[in-house]
């Protein structure tokens, strides 16, 4: 995903092609602008897939991950699991392990044909029914981060933008509802509530929380554009964490080399990698960077 030769590109590493650091910490300061990112959501064209790979990349990813027999056992693994895990597994890891089957499983259904994507798509429909059925993604109500939330929207998210042609109008129209009462409705109030500390910190849980909420919002962008009573909440969400995400950019930005490969290839540093490429696909339709 992060290979290309193009001006990002240098002898060190690759560089985002985002906007540049500084640009967000100018922002941070005045609060978030939410027209510039109204308008980029307005001239976004692009049918799903488009979180982490786009349509145009999917055909090449089926072949190089059918030819991957390492890959392809832990997604089988995954597939033949059976039930949410065991009840003595401490409730986090539990709710990481339910969210991560559910990336595997959408992911096998992408890539696999025959007996096995049918297999992989009835344990995808399965695991999506039953997040949606859930009157709450906050399982630990004591945390009042997105922390736990955030690992539910991200593989929900991914799930419904990589089988999106998959899915019925009706099982669309539950996850995105789902995406909205769960995260995307919740996170708006927290980041408009002047007390809530959670949004302002810089620690792994914040940076997890807006790991999920960003992906959500970028998931269903189409779904809950402006209207006549406001600008569109995924946009609100997108400019709040920018805004959020401002110091991290500079780190993002760095090159990465093998000095800095470790904290460069973290799950959270990727994870912004990806929203951020996901975001500058939106900013400029005509990018190049992803093909």
């Amino acid at each position: 995903m992060l290979c290309c030769g193009n001006r990002n590109a240098s002898a060190r590493g690759i560089r985002l092609p985002f906007d540049t650091a500084r640009f967000l910490e100018a922002e941070e300061g005045n609060g978030p602008d939410f027209q510039p990112v109204e308008a980029a959501i307005a001239e976004f064209k692009s049918e799903h897939p488009y979180l982490l790979f786009d349509k145009r990349a999917t055909s090449r990813i089926r072949q190089r991950a059918n030819l991957n027999p390492k890959l392809l056992a832990r997604l089988e693994a995954s597939l033949r699991e059976k039930g949410p895990g065991s009840v003595k597994q401490e409730l986090r890891t539990r709710i990481k392990r339910q969210a991560r089957r559910l990336i595997h499983t959408s992911f096998l259904a992408l890539i696999s044909d025959g007996s096995t994507r049918e297999d992989a798509l009835q344990a995808t429909r399965i695991a999506l029914l039953g997040f949606t059925a859930e009157t709450s993604w906050r399982a630990r109500p004591v945390i009042k981060s997105f922390l736990d939330c955030a690992e539910i929207a991200v593989a929900v998210s991914l799930a419904y933008d990589w089988l999106y042609d998959e899915l019925s109008d009706d099982e669309r129209q539950v996850i995105e509802e789902s995406l909205f009462r769960h995260v995307l409705e919740p996170a708006l109030a927290a980041y408009n509530d002047r007390f809530a500390l959670w949004p302002k910190r810089r620690d792994n849980c914040t940076l997890v929380s807006n790991s999920g909420i960003l992906v959500a919002s970028l998931a269903v962008l189409e779904r809950y554009p402006e209207s006549a009573i406001g600008p569109s909440p995924c946009a609100m969400l997108v400019s709040w964490l920018l805004r959020s995400k401002a110091r991290s950019v500079r780190a993002l930005a760095l090159p990465i080399d093998r000095d800095s490969r470790k904290r460069a290839t973290s799950p959270c540093m990727l994870s912004d990698r990806s929203e951020l490429l996901s975001i500058s696909e939106i900013r400029n339709p005509n990018s190049t960077f992803r093909r």
